[in-house]
């Protein structure tokens, strides 16, 4: 008995195959997401401007845990007063392991380390160097003990 398949590109099969793929990737991203949503609001209020943020990233991110990196994404609660006519300071001042700045979706940049070079607390690792695993994703991000 000879059996004919079905056109998997006719216009129903294309339609089916669209909505599948559709949820298939909605679904991953659901779950990539599980931890919650990228919230962010920037006002400015008495000179400054005030970002709250939970933290979170506006894309998908990587794998957490991992294995080099055994903390798991969650949200935080952030306030960040910047002044809107920042100055620089008559003096330097030392920054080490300090944030620096917040991204426009509310992530931190906090670029320093717990990681010391034979427990020596000047001398921390830098985490893209290679010399220990860190667990960075694709996006060069790493997630902290508290998430």
């Amino acid at each position: 008995m000879n059996a004919t398949l079905p056109n998997p590109f006719h216009h129903g099969a294309r339609i089916r195959f669209w909505f599948l793929a559709f949820f298939l990737i909605v679904g991953f991203e659901s779950m990539c997401f599980a931890q919650g949503t990228n919230k962010v609001l920037i006002t400015t209020n008495g000179g400054f401007r005030v970002i709250h943020a939970n933290g979170l990233p506006d894309h998908v991110p990587g794998q957490f845990p991992n294995r080099g990196n055994p903390n798991s994404i969650a949200a935080q609660e952030y306030t960040f007063r910047v002044p809107l006519k920042p100055q620089t300071n008559a003096t330097p001042r030392d920054g080490r392991g300090a944030w620096f700045g917040v991204a426009l979706n509310g992530v931190p940049f906090e670029p320093g380390t717990a990681e010391f070079w034979n427990g020596d607390r000047q001398w921390n690792f830098e985490a893209k160097a290679g010399f220990i695993n860190l667990g960075l994703d694709q996006h060069n991000a790493h997630v902290q003990p508290n998430g």
